[in-house]
Order: C-alpha cells, then sequence, then structure tokens
C-alpha cells in the first residue's frame, strides 16, 4: 500500500530584495561570532534568511550587532510592505501609489473617499481645561 504524503501548507518562501541580501551578507561576515552554526558557503537569499540573521544579532551580539539588527529589520519590513502594496493593488486593479491628490474614481469606488477636501471636525473643548 503506497502512502501519500499531503500537499505542503508551508508558504512559498520570498525571495529577499537586493538591498536587504547585501545588507545581511555583510552583518554575517562583520559580525561572524554570532553566527558559529552557519554553512561558510550558505548565502541570504528569502526574507526568512534575513529574519534569522536579525535573531541571532539579537541572541548573540553586542550593542553594535543590535543597532545592525535593528536596521536591517527595518529594511526588511520596508521592502515586504511594499511587495505586499504591490502585489494587493495587481489583485485589486488599484493604482500602485494612491496619493491624497487622487480623485475618488480613482482610488476606490467604496465609499469612503481618499481626498479630504477639509480636515475633520474636533471637540477641543477638553483641551482648553489642560491648558
Amino acid at each position: 500500500m503506497k502512502v501519500e504524503e499531503p500537499a505542503a501548507s508551508f508558504p512559498a518562501r520570498v525571495p529577499a530584495s537586493p538591498e536587504v541580501v547585501a545588507l545581511a551578507s555583510e552583518l554575517v561576515r562583520k559580525f561572524s561570532e554570532c553566527f558559529w552554526f552557519r554553512h561558510p558557503e550558505a548565502k541570504v537569499r528569502y526574507e526568512d534568511d534575513a529574519r534569522l540573521v536579525v535573531e541571532h544579532l539579537r541572541e548573540y551580539g553586542d550593542k553594535r550587532a543590535w543597532a545592525a539588527a535593528k536596521e536591517l529589520s527595518r529594511i526588511n519590513h520596508r521592502e515586504a510592505a511594499r511587495l505586499a502594496n504591490h502585489l494587493a493593488a495587481r489583485a485589486v486593479g488599484f493604482p500602485h501609489h494612491i496619493t491624497v491628490d487622487m480623485p475618488r474614481s480613482a482610488a476606490n469606488s467604496g465609499n469612503q473617499s481618499v481626498t479630504q477636501s477639509e480636515p475633520p471636525l474636533c471637540d477641543l473643548s477638553g483641551l482648553k481645561k489642560c491648558l
């Protein structure tokens, strides 16, 4: 009797941007003491590789490694958000970059408007008591 393995339910690995790959590879070389487990020929190619670099810089590194991990994490999140925004725009058919001054029909067709002709009214009566 042949047993079939169920299809993997893991998400596909997302390639990291060249900027993230370059910075993560540089940090692995610079803080080699944080990556004692790493094979010398291993390369950073995917977003989860970059997250692993961040985790090990934070776990085994000093103050400089923490600062470097913060920068790598910031860049990786920014690139992931950019990719998600691009994919969402393609899937829904929105323009790639929605700006505040776009007409309502170009941004969306729902009840919410991207443009705002006047600022929302705020109740400032509580602030007078604080001043």
